[in-house]
């Protein structure tokens, strides 16, 4: 047996306290007598020889004393062990859905509450671990006895706009469970687990609610789908575009049912569509599109490259024009010694007399545009030194190619060597090209919350920062971004030559997280209550209390 309040031990002093006040308590009954001083004589002798002859002779002492000490018992909460595991793994679904909103909060504050009342049913000593699962697997708090410190960490959990997958979580909670014999409880609205190890912990119940499942703006006109999960009736869509509202519409939804709409709309950089009525799952009542912008670029060439013009009609989005005018245009290539690539028509290159070699390239050397090459068995006839730019790659002391303002330049022909016949060339090429016009928009649109969003930026680019829906910026890769848990607008922004960019995409609420109307149905595994490990004594204890009162007030009824 233990005590969960044992701090109310001290009240135990006052047992003494109470023995004393009842020696001290007079007792007299009158009698007519002639004299006293027998009487007097004889009541000294008596105490003399029996000096607790009161405590025999009276029994409202022991029972008031035997009342109090059942009464400072159960102040003390006193506990039995049950030999079970009284350690807790507590596993926390963070999805979309777990914001669903019930009678008195949330579905996630119904499992808190409920966490924090098993809490405080633990032993003193026994430790408890939080596993939280949304799109990756945290473990906040490991196998810890502190109380306060698993009261904050509970206080702390927010659900995430994203879906949840609990195996990894629960692959978690069962090898900690093998190694202290721990219960495990799982905090979830979703009816997905059958395993007699786990205890299933049900929250909430079915609520109506209506999602905006689509929302998509192409060529002026607006796309806005909406879904009934249980109850529909009349929604009220409002559209927006760049903070200024452009329409608002009212659509009926049937129950259990879909419904559309297409609204017409001026050209924006953001459309922001929103369900003005609330429901259950506030997230998925919002959405928004950003269009991207479909580049398309043209190139002009001054001379004839088979080689070249092959490469660059791999590219879709790029024009390529023959001209010795200097037409307007996105990207100037001249040669063929040097071969120029610029933005500008007004490059200029100064390279030094022509020079026979042969032999091998040199290595490349560290700049962006050589990654992945090798030049391995690519060789040279002859080529002119550049007197132009920044050298990126050196024959000797002669630079062979170097980075202009605003392009390349090779010194040499590609007739000169066999570079092109490798795959060294369209990566060298490729990586030149995506600097001076990228070929995918970097406006990336729309997604969905969990998935991992992939951007095309120039090799070049650097210094890449996020700020993702609720103000909070991070540095990010130059392809990826995984931490994808906030519906909203982000917004990208790099630094590129000195110049600075930014690109927006936003993400939403997957469609499965907006079904709140299935939720867990029933309970597996053994009960918290059985891995607690103990048992509560102070209902015996507050009986014994209650039958203790009765006698006492029959024997104070009975004059004893």
């Amino acid at each position: 047996m233990s005590f969960l309040s044992p701090g109310f031990a001290w009240l135990f002093l006052c047992l003494p306290v109470i023995v004393i006040l009842y020696l001290l308590r007079p007792r007299h009954n009158d009698h007519p007598v002639p004299s006293t001083l027998l009487w007097q004589r004889a009541l000294a002798q008596e105490q003399a020889q029996r000096p607790l002859q009161k405590l025999r002779r009276h029994l409202l002492l022991p029972l008031q004393l035997l009342t109090s000490a059942v009464l400072i018992l159960c102040l003390m909460h006193p506990v039995m062990n049950s030999g079970k595991s009284t350690d807790m793994i507590f596993v926390f679904d963070l999805s979309a859905s777990m914001q669903t909103r019930e009678d008195g909060g949330s579905r996630l504050d119904l499992a808190r509450a409920h966490a924090l009342q098993l809490l405080d049913r633990m032993d003193p000593g026994s430790e408890v671990t939080v596993i939280t699962q949304s799109l990756s697997t945290l473990c906040p708090l490991s196998r810890s006895t502190d109380r306060v410190l698993a009261r904050r960490i509970l206080d702390g959990l927010r659900a995430q706009d994203g879906p949840a997958d609990l195996d990894a979580a629960l692959s978690l909670a069962r090898s900690l469970k093998a190694e202290t014999e721990a219960g495990i409880c799982v905090f979830t609205d979703k009816d997905t687990l059958s395993d007699p190890d786990l205890h299933l912990e049900c929250l909430g119940t079915p609520q109506n609610n209506t999602a905006m499942t689509a929302f998509d703006v192409r060529d002026g006109l607006a796309f806005v789908a909406l879904r009934a999960y249980g109850a529909g009736g009349v929604r009220t869509v409002r559209l927006t575009g760049d903070g200024t509202v452009l329409d608002v519409r009212t659509l009926e939804v049937p129950d259990n049912g879909q419904a559309s709409l297409s609204l017409a709309c001026p050209a924006c950089s953001v459309y922001t569509a929103e369900i003005l009525e609330s429901d259950a799952l506030a997230p998925d009542n919002i959405r928004h599109s950003i269009p991207g912008t479909d580049m398309h670029y043209t190139a002009v060439m001054n001379f004839d490259s088979l080689f070249l013009s092959s490469l660059l009609t791999l590219r879709s989005d790029v024009t390529v024009l023959r001209s010795d005018s200097g037409a307007e245009a996105d990207l100037y290539i001249s040669g063929p010694r040097p071969l120029v690539l610029s933005t500008s028509p007004e490059t200029a290159v100064n390279a030094g007399e022509e020079i026979s070699w042969q032999g091998r390239f040199p290595a490349p050397g560290s700049d962006p545009v050589f990654r992945a090459c090798r030049f391995q068995d690519v060789s040279l006839r002859c080529y002119v030194p550049l007197l132009s730019g920044t050298p990126l790659m050196s024959l000797g002391e002669d630079a062979l190619i170097t980075r202009l303002p605003d392009g390349f330049a090779l010194g040499f022909d590609l007739q000169d060597t066999n570079l092109a016949l490798r795959y060294d060339f369209p990566l060298l090429m490729s990586g030149m090209l995506e600097e001076l016009i990228p070929s995918t928009s970097l406006q990336t649109g729309t997604g969905e919350c969990g998935t991992a969003v992939t951007f095309a930026l120039p090799a070049s680019a650097e210094q890449l920062l996020l700020q993702s829906p609720d103000g909070t910026q991070q540095t990010v890769p130059a392809s990826r971004f995984t931490d994808t848990r906030l519906s909203g607008i982000y917004t990208l922004s790099w630094q590129d030559r000195a110049e600075s960019h930014t690109a927006r995409f936003a993400l939403s609420v997957p469609e499965s997280e907006s079904d709140t109307t299935l939720t867990a149905s029933g309970h597996s595994g053994d009960s918290p209550a059985e891995h607690s490990g103990r048992r509560d004594l102070r209902l015996i204890l507050l009986g014994v209390l209650l039958l203790l009162l009765f006698l006492e007030w029959g024997v104070y009824c009975r004059g004893a």
